[in-house]
């Protein structure tokens, strides 16, 4: 079972698009996840401004 998943960066996807990118607090697996229209803007340039880890 997968622990809780925390952001820890964002990257750049295909054609212009932007993907969270989270990792399980309790097993390390990363997961992309494109950021959506109503994803909070502010909290991504927060995470992009502050990323836990280089990937």
């Amino acid at each position: 079972m997968f622990g809780n998943f925390e952001p820890i960066g964002v990257e750049k996807g295909k054609k212009d698009t932007l993907k969270i990118v989270y990792k399980c607090n309790k097993c390390g697996m990363i997961k992309r996840n494109v950021v959506a229209r109503d994803d909070n803007f502010d909290k991504i340039l927060e995470i992009m401004s502050n990323p836990k880890v280089e990937f």
